[in-house]
């Protein structure tokens, strides 16, 4: 997801709310006791970044989601 015009912290607190809205949905209409978390990597763009620097540390971030227990939001 990327978006254009937020502040350094629009990203993570969208992260955060995508992720507590996945959680919290009630999934059951698509499979009798089916719960759904996810791991987010967010990273917000700092001056000189490219995109390969930007993907890098939201790709970095999504593994240090998972590997800290999965169903987290981490920036990069």
């Amino acid at each position: 997801m990327v978006l254009s015009d937020s502040s350094p912290w629009g990203g993570p607190a969208a992260g955060e709310r995508l992720r507590r809205d996945i959680e919290t949905t009630h999934w059951e209409s698509v499979a009798q006791g089916l719960a759904v978390t996810v791991s987010l990597g967010v990273a917000v763009q700092r001056p000189g970044d490219t995109l390969s620097t930007l993907m890098a540390r939201a790709d970095e971030a999504l593994y240090r989601a998972k590997s800290s227990g999965r169903n987290r939001c981490e920036q990069g």
